[in-house]
C-alpha cells in the first residue's frame, strides 16, 4: 500500500526478516519480565522531579514522535480515500512537526541523566551541565 525506502515494496522477503528479528527480540524481551515479573516489585515511590520521572518524560516524547510519524506516513492513503485527493508529505511537514519535540528530548536527555534517582534537584542538575553547555555555545 505504501511505497516507499521503507516500505520493502521490491522485496518482501526483507521484510519478513526484519520483522522475524523484532520478534525474537520483542518476544524474548517480554519472556524475560514475565519469568522474573513475580521476583519484582516497587520499593518506593519516586518524586515528581527525577531520574524516573525525565525517562518517563523522554519515553512519552519519543511516543509522540512515533506517532507522528505514523500520521505523517498514512495520512496521504487517508486523504485518498477520503477526500478523494492525492496529497504528499514531504520534508517540510516533519521538519515542523519533528522540531517542538526533539528540542524538549534535546533539554530533557541531559537534565534526566544527571538528575538523582527517586528524588531529584533541577538546579543541581543544571549546575553540573553548565560547563557543557558553555563548551557547546562556544562551538
Amino acid at each position: 500500500v505504501l511505497t516507499s525506502v521503507h516500505a520493502f515494496a521490491s522485496d518482501p522477503a526483507r521484510g519478513v526478516v526484519i520483522l522475524a528479528i523484532l520478534g525474537v527480540f520483542v518476544g524474548g524481551a517480554l519472556t524475560l519480565f514475565a519469568a522474573r515479573a513475580s521476583t519484582l516489585d516497587a520499593k518506593g515511590v519516586f518524586g515528581t522531579v527525577s531520574r524516573e520521572s525525565a525517562l518517563v518524560l523522554n519515553n512519552v516524547l519519543l511516543a509522540v514522535s512515533a506517532f507522528v510519524v505514523l500520521i505523517g506516513t498514512v495520512w496521504p492513503l487517508i486523504a485518498q480515500v477520503a477526500l478523494g485527493r492525492t496529497l504528499s508529505v514531504g520534508a517540510p511537514f516533519f521538519d515542523a512537526a519533528f522540531t517542538p519535540f526533539m528540542v524538549a528530548i534535546a533539554v530533557a536527555l541531559p537534565l534526566g541523566s544527571q538528575m538523582a534517582w527517586k528524588r531529584g534537584d533541577v538546579p543541581r542538575a543544571v549546575r553540573a551541565l553548565t560547563p557543557a553547555l558553555l563548551f557547546a555555545l562556544a562551538l
